[in-house]
């Protein structure tokens, strides 16, 4: 086996799968902490690398969403907005 094939056999071997539970988990962390990958590794996934949780929330792409998610949540408190239609229209947005 060449030095190559050796890595690559290393890198499959230490691949995560990633659970559902995991996959909502993250989710639910983002909309928390934003982009805070240290943060949500140490709080719920300990197993599992802060590359790979930054990584795995970049390619759900829902960094994206959440961000705007939070910009619509601060937009709408400065305007005295009842916080149940905040929260209502986040859910909206999100399904």
């Amino acid at each position: 086996m060449t030095e190559v094939q050796d890595k690559q056999a290393k890198t499959k071997q230490n691949f995560h799968i990633w659970t559902d539970l995991e996959l909502a988990t993250l989710k639910n962390a983002i909309v928390e902490f934003g982009r805070k990958w240290k943060q949500i590794q140490q709080l719920y996934f300990n197993h599992i690398s802060v590359n790979d949780v930054r990584r795995k929330g970049y390619s759900l792409d829902y960094v994206r969403s959440s961000k705007s998610a939070t910009n619509q949540l601060t937009t709408k408190r400065t305007n005295n907005t009842n916080i149940f239609d905040v929260l209502q229209n986040l859910l909206n947005d999100l399904m």
